[in-house]
């Protein structure tokens, strides 16, 4: 099959058309082929994302009206994946209202065409498009080089202690009793899945600094999420975060129950973060709460402590700089993620004796 050249990237653009109407939909593979793009079609939402998911095109042309899977539904599916969220997409339709072109802007869809197809609106609208992507994929490639200061130095440690012990092991095997051969394992597979939180921080930070370099996602509204159910995901990272630092006893837990739209994910994300920060500057002991109020059209979430950041805070058996290390980069990521899920995320840094962690969530 014929495509479109990126000389840039040695790759041919490919294009997936999701329409039910054949005629429709092979007329417009007819008129992109012809112009040298790799074309692929899906009849309804549902095919399409199969597809989506197999090929990962660089542009996507929707119908709104399919059976199946509708426009609409087909996009929010495409939004929820960070593997494909990014793709720009042009929704075709017979409908040309406001509301129409508003409703699919909001989901983040890229431009919009009216039926009948006119080859030259159509072509227009696919290189305008793909210019603006490889634009901001270039911008993001420049943004991919700069978090490399995002990698902590606790990193290095904890890869250093791996490689160490297990040379320890393998260099003395038979003369290491199997009581300290047992510990050593312990503590690789502690720094192991030290290191492994640290990537997916890595990992996580990538994806939302794509995501407000993304011009396509400032349109996009909450209200394209689910649900949240606030109280299970607030109780599930309780126990994920204070379980995994012996605390759970330690947290006094009395939030309201609200069911808000919002990512899932990144609203457990947010708790998760804000509780690691407050464990980390208190003791063993220190009471912390995690509570909640309505006010006006946010839902607040706070986690509070009796402590002191970690600049401040005496810490036992761990150097301040990999502590602060770890703090600053929990906070970055709150930051982030209130910049681009529409919120407001705020901790009293200058107060000497008490810490506390808001997150304004829009109702």
């Amino acid at each position: 099959m014929c495509g479109k050249y990126d000389t840039k990237s040695n790759e041919m653009k490919k294009i997936l058309v999701v329409e039910d109407t054949q005629v429709i939909r092979e007329e417009i593979c007819d008129i992109l082929q012809m112009e040298n793009f790799e074309v692929s079609m899906a009849s309804n939402g549902y095919e399409g994302l199969i597809q989506t998911k197999n090929m990962k095109p660089d542009l996507i042309i929707s119908d709104i009206m399919m059976p199946v899977l509708d426009g609409y539904q087909f996009v929010r599916e495409i939004k929820k994946s960070p593997n494909t969220e990014n793709i720009p997409i042009i929704f075709l339709s017979a409908k040309a209202q406001k509301t129409d072109i508003r409703k699919g802007m909001n989901r983040g869809v890229e431009d919009y065409i009216t039926k009948p197809i006119h080859p030259t609106d159509l072509l227009t609208a696919v290189n305008m498009s793909l210019e603006k992507q490889s634009k901001l994929d270039k911008k993001i490639e420049e943004l991919r080089i700069k978090p490399i200061k995002f990698l902590p130095k606790e990193l290095i440690k904890s890869l250093n202690i791996i490689v160490g012990f297990s040379q320890n092991i393998k260099m003395a095997k038979t003369t290491i009793p199997d009581d300290e051969i047992a510990l050593l394992i312990n503590s690789i597979y502690d720094n192991g899945e030290k290191i492994n939180s640290m990537i997916n921080d890595y990992l996580i930070y990538l994806n939302l600094i794509t995501k407000i370099s993304n011009p396509n996602n400032k349109n996009i509204s909450l209200k394209s999420y689910s649900d949240v159910d606030c109280l299970y995901f607030i109780e599930s990272a309780i126990l994920s975060s204070a379980n995994e630092k012996g605390r759970r006893s330690d947290v006094m837990f009395n939030a309201l129950g609200v069911k808000m739209k919002f990512n899932e994910f990144y609203f457990k994300k947010i708790i998760e973060e804000m509780l690691s920060c407050v464990i980390l500057c208190t003791f063993p002991g220190d009471e912390i709460k995690v509570w909640s109020k309505n006010e006006k059209n946010y839902y607040l979430l706070f986690v509070d402590g009796a402590g002191q950041p970690p600049s401040r805070k005496k810490v036992d058996n761990t150097s301040v700089e990999l502590v602060n290390d770890t703090f600053n980069r929990s906070i970055e990521i709150l930051k982030l993620i209130s910049k681009v899920y529409s919120g407001k995320f705020e901790y009293n840094k200058n107060n000497k004796e008490n810490l506390s962690f808001t997150y304004y969530f829009e109702l």
